[in-house]
C-alpha cells in the first residue's frame, strides 16, 4: 500500500499495475485506493495458474 501510494505521488501520468492474486493485493484497502485514483490507475492481474508467464 505504501509504495503504491509513493508511486503515485512521484510518477506523473496514468500508472499501469500487473499483482497476482495474493490476498494483500486484493483487500479493502488496495481497492479504496484504487477507486479512488479514477482512470490514473490501472490494476491488471495474473490467471490464476499460468506457468508460461513465469519461466525459469
Amino acid at each position: 500500500m505504501d509504495f503504491l501510494a509513493h508511486l503515485l505521488r512521484q510518477l506523473s501520468g496514468k500508472l499501469l499495475v500487473i499483482w497476482d492474486r495474493l490476498p494483500q493485493h486484493r483487500a479493502q484497502l488496495v481497492s479504496e485506493l484504487v477507486v479512488a485514483q479514477g482512470d490514473r490507475l490501472w490494476i491488471e492481474y495474473l490467471p490464476g495458474y499460468a506457468p508460461e508467464l513465469n519461466p525459469v
